[in-house]
């Protein structure tokens, strides 16, 4: 009968101590910023949640596809070639998938050759 009671008390404590230790699994990430946004032959720069390319004037920025860097663990909806000549929403998704941002980029050329 003692041995009984012994099992049952070290299987309840063995219970009861493994769950105290196990860990909890982080919170997802709410992390949705536009990071960088990077082109062969452009300069990207922002002001708030715009962003603009400013490109050499021989490129064709009807059919672009910069590089977008997010968050990590972040996504974007962006896939190229795009007309970047007018506004093209991107929207940033973050980890935990219910937090979201909206950047608008362009692309527009300079008078400089291509180098």
């Amino acid at each position: 009968m003692k041995t009984k009671l012994f099992v049952a008390v070290f299987l309840a404590a063995l219970v009861g101590f493994s769950s105290c230790s196990r860990k909890k699994d982080p919170p997802l990430s709410k992390a949705c910023d536009i990071i960088s946004i990077t082109g062969t032959n452009g300069t990207w720069s922002n002001s708030g949640s715009d962003y603009t390319g400013i490109y050499c004037k021989s490129t064709n920025i009807t059919s672009l596809s910069p590089t977008i860097t997010v968050s990590e663990k972040a996504t974007h909806n962006f896939s190229g070639p795009k007309d970047l000549t007018d506004w093209v929403t991107v929207t940033v998704t973050a980890e935990n998938k219910k937090d979201t941002k909206t950047y608008r980029i362009k692309a527009d050329t300079n008078q400089t050759a291509c180098p």
